[in-house]
């Protein structure tokens, strides 16, 4: 089954959206599709077509500021928040 991956990029020092940040997934069981995803204005995200299973995702900010996040993709996925310093 295909799913999708959406949330939000936040900055942890000040708890604002980070517009602009790339989010991709770096690494999962087995083989992970190569997908990316740019934030919105509100920092809002959405990887889409990801197979069920377990992913570490990598959001990259203009500034240089970078977090990441692992994630479980499962039939009742809801919005993560993934904090970047």
């Amino acid at each position: 089954m295909i799913l999708s991956i959406h949330g939000q990029v936040i900055n942890s020092e000040n708890g604002t959206p980070v517009e602009n940040a790339s989010v991709i997934i770096i690494d999962g069981n087995g083989s992970f599709p190569e997908i990316a995803s740019m934030t919105d204005f509100e920092g809002k995200f959405s990887l889409e077509n990801v197979p069920l299973g377990k992913y570490q995702i990598r959001a990259y900010g203009l500034k240089g500021e970078e977090g990441k996040k692992t994630v479980v993709v499962t039939h009742k996925m809801e919005a993560i928040k993934i904090f970047v310093e």
